[in-house]
């Protein structure tokens, strides 16, 4: 990133991504709570469509950014050009909050495992 036109990009798309990842692990949170996927929770439908519909591609994609950004800094530092401490602040923040929707989610499965459930069944 040694390049200055490419740091208001770097920090946009770092914010986008930032925020993409506290969806992802929303998300994750109201997939694994039961009155979530009823109709006695409270939660609007088209919450539930949403997080239904949109959950999957969202990680997907915060993952792609998140690796992106991650191959970015680590060229601009071996380049001999570091992008400063705030790009890695970013990064290490999008990391733990995807770090932590996966792990919600594969307690989720070893749960199910030992309860004898289906695979990526949600408690409902």
């Amino acid at each position: 990133m040694n390049e200055p036109a490419l740091r208001p990009i770097f920090l946009l798309v770092s914010i986008f991504n930032l925020a993409l990842a506290g969806a992802v692990l929303a998300g994750a949170l109201l997939r694994e709570t039961p009155l979530f996927w009823q109709n006695a929770g409270g939660f609007p439908i088209w919450l539930r469509g949403l997080v239904l519909i949109g959950f999957y591609p969202g990680l997907l994609l915060s993952l792609a950014l998140t690796a992106g950004e991650i191959m970015l800094l680590l060229k601009s530092w071996r380049a001999g050009s570091p992008a400063g401490i705030g790009p890695w602040i970013l990064w290490f923040l999008q990391a733990a909050l995807l770090l932590a929707a996966l792990a919600l989610m594969g307690w989720n499965n070893i749960n199910n495992l030992i309860e004898d459930a289906p695979l990526h069944q949600h408690q409902q």
